[in-house]
């Protein structure tokens, strides 16, 4: 269960100003730009949905199958976007799928990755099919105790001082966090479980701005993806999907040991109804089974808890294969 706090309204507007700040380092220009998005849920399974206020669409990452992506690419070139916006996980199985069907899909000027950490595979895979566009990956969290982002010329995270204070502890190499301008609920040296394992004090020599300090490599948030035959390795934001809206079970935890086999365990709510509990675990098999393929066995078991760290959470993505499969990516 996701800790819960407020936000007041105008909070947003600080938020998205501090992401333009550092999408203006490719070219964005708020109010003109126009982008696709590959991260979050379309309305009631839609494979495109659009925001005209916002000057976006969104594109199910869902459906990553070639009918799918002739589609968003037609919807793409048709709307003139400039920049896509996603999770790096999804632009890989995109770029892939591109690939692996030929299709003409317009180059953006610019690519932008957020919410997962970035592997070199997934930039690799990426830049293969758009040689020309530019990067930035954006680093933040929904407690809103850090932001940071690429520059232009350094594949690296410069925190943004004017957001909030940021810490690494020298001991754990832990991420700590201290929010400057939420009034309601305000977090104060907020310990985050993502770690960095190599920080530089200095400014960027190329880029000059004073955001320090600047986070050369993460050591990344703590789930494992999981490996599909059909799409190859997906990521754990990806994997939230199928357990939106859940009625009746409380928590989930994958595991994988064989290639063809996840065991998915569960907890339940208390005085969880039977009807309910059968209708979740449909959704999830369904929801599974489009991520990683129809061959996929997904077997559930109810168990009574799963053991946590120090900070009380539990790793709710296990990847346990004694030999990790041979594609492009790790």
């Amino acid at each position: 269960m996701a800790l819960q706090f407020e936000h007041p309204v105008k909070d947003w507007a600080r938020e998205w100003a501090a992401i333009c700040h550092q999408w203006k380092r490719v070219g964005y220009v708020p109010g003109v730009s126009r982008r696709a998005e590959f991260r979050g849920l379309t309305t009631r399974g839609q494979l495109i949905e659009a925001f005209p206020d916002k000057n976006m669409i969104r594109c199910s990452i869902l459906n990553l199958k070639k009918e799918a992506v002739q589609r968003y690419a037609d919807e793409i070139r048709n709307q003139k976007i400039d920049f896509l916006h996603g999770y790096p996980s999804a632009f890989y199985l995109l770029a892939k799928q591109i690939k692996d069907s030929g299709i003409d899909f317009p180059e953006p000027e610019a690519i932008l990755l957020a919410s997962e950490e970035v592997f070199d595979w997934q930039l690799l895979q990426i830049k293969e099919i758009f040689p020309n566009a530019k990067l930035h990956a954006s680093y933040g969290c929904a407690e809103r105790t850090v932001m940071a982002g690429w520059c232009e010329h350094r594949q690296e995270y410069h925190v943004l001082p004017q957001y909030s204070l940021v810490e690494v502890d020298e001991t754990t190499n832990e991420l700590i966090g201290t929010n400057l301008f939420n009034t309601l609920n305000g977090f104060v040296r907020y310990r985050m479980s993502d770690t960095v394992i190599k920080i530089e004090n200095e400014p960027c020599p190329d880029c000059g701005r004073p955001y320090t300090p600047r986070l050369i490599e993460l050591g990344g948030r703590s789930e494992d993806y999981l490996f599909s035959s059909e799409n190859g390795w997906i990521s754990p934001a990806i994997l939230t999907y199928p357990f939106k809206e859940l009625k009746s079970i409380q928590e989930i935890q994958l595991v994988q040991r064989k290639i063809n086999e996840v065991e998915v365990g569960y907890t339940l709510r208390i005085k969880a109804d039977a009807n309910l509990v059968k209708h979740d675990i449909t959704q999830i098999q369904h929801g599974l089974h489009d991520l990683l393929g129809k061959e996929m066995i997904i077997n559930f078991t109810l168990v009574d808890g799963f053991p946590r760290g120090p900070t009380g959470k539990f790793k709710w993505v296990v990847c346990e294969l004694d030999e990790m499969p041979r594609t492009s990516n790790p």
